[in-house]
This record gives structure tokens, C-alpha cells and sequence, in this order.
């Protein structure tokens, strides 16, 4: 009777250690986690901004010092560095319309604050590489609970604020030091007028 007795605790405590190492297992590998840590390791160990999607495995990190720009792509992508002087410009999309945007060479469009019923936000990076020319960070899909929109949207004027500024330190004559000639300057689209406000 005693050794059955044993028996069903050494079980229930195998079983516990089970579901324990399991939980413990899906928080470090939940996606958002996986991509914070695969921008640190890209950056060298220190990320000072950045913006995950969430349940995407998405995500945008910024290094200061020594400076640098990290984007990941999904759970399974080893992820992209790039330098600041690479950054050609950057747009934050909201409901499908550029409401602020930040290009070298060109006239900046400042951020519309007007307040939107948000379905989908995003931060737009364009690169000045022929092989990754630009990634885009979705950080508000129309599938997303409600209550996690607010954050999101935060989360992208963060990131955005911070590469407007590496955006805007940088002058023409970068582009031209790098061999990629004069910024094109197609005209952005006006915003659509019809859409809902709080």
C-alpha cells in the first residue's frame, strides 16, 4: 500500500514537473520574446528602442551606440542589420494611409494626429540595399483584440520618432558619397478624408 501510494506521488510530481517545463517552454518561446531576443543578439547584446508584433514574431530594434538598425521577420528569420546611414526613409501607415513620413532629400510630412478607429498600423523602413530594399512592421492587423491597439499604435509613433531623427540627421550628400545618387521625389498621396474618428 505504501509503495502504490509512492508510486501516485512520484507520478503527480513528475506529471507537475511536466507542465511546468512545458509552460515555462512557451513563454520563452512565445514570439514576441523570441524576436526582442534575436534583436538583441543581432545589436550585439543592447537594444535602446524597440517594437515587436504581436503573435507575429516581427520586430524593429534601434542601437545607439554603436548605432544600428535590426529587423526580424518572423519567428524562424535570423534577422537583418543594418547601419543608420542605410535608412532612406521611413513612413507610419495607419488604416492604409501614410500620416507621417520622413525621407532624405525631401520635405518632411508631419505626423496627422488626428485620432483614427484604428485597424491597422504599421511602420514603413526603406533601405538603401538593392537586395533588402525595405520591411514593414505590422504592428496592428484588423485581427487583433481591440484592447491591444492602443499599445500597438504607441508602440509604432515610438519607433517611428526614433528613425525620423536618423532619418532627418542625415543630409543628400550621404546618398551621394554612397553612390546611390538623388533621392527620388515621387509625390505621396493625400490622406483619404472619409475615415472614422473617435
Amino acid at each position: 500500500m505504501d509503495g502504490l501510494l509512492h508510486l501516485i506521488i512520484w507520478c503527480g510530481v513528475g506529471g507537475l514537473g511536466v507542465c511546468l517545463a512545458a509552460s515555462v517552454w512557451n513563454w520563452w518561446m512565445e514570439p514576441t520574446r523570441r524576436a526582442l531576443r534575436r534583436l538583441a543578439q543581432l545589436l550585439g547584446g543592447t537594444v535602446d528602442v524597440a517594437a515587436t508584433a504581436p503573435g507575429r514574431g516581427q520586430g524593429v530594434g534601434v542601437r545607439i551606440e554603436p548605432a544600428g538598425i535590426a529587423v526580424v521577420a518572423s519567428p524562424r528569420d535570423q534577422g537583418l542589420v543594418f547601419a543608420f546611414e542605410e535608412l532612406a526613409g521611413v513612413e507610419l501607415i495607419a488604416n492604409g494611409d501614410v500620416r507621417a513620413r520622413a525621407f532624405v532629400g525631401e520635405a518632411r510630412l508631419p505626423l496627422d494626429s488626428r485620432r483614427l478607429k484604428l485597424d491597422q498600423a504599421s511602420v514603413r523602413l526603406v533601405f538603401e540595399d538593392v537586395r533588402h530594399p525595405e520591411f514593414e512592421l505590422l504592428l496592428i492587423e484588423p485581427e487583433d483584440p481591440a484592447e491591444t491597439r492602443d499599445k500597438g499604435y504607441a508602440a509604432a509613433l515610438r519607433l517611428y520618432a526614433h528613425l525620423e531623427t536618423v532619418v532627418r540627421r542625415r543630409k543628400p550628400s550621404d546618398r551621394a558619397e554612397r553612390g546611390m545618387g538623388p533621392e527620388p521625389t515621387a509625390p505621396v498621396a493625400g490622406f483619404q478624408p472619409d475615415f472614422d474618428e473617435d
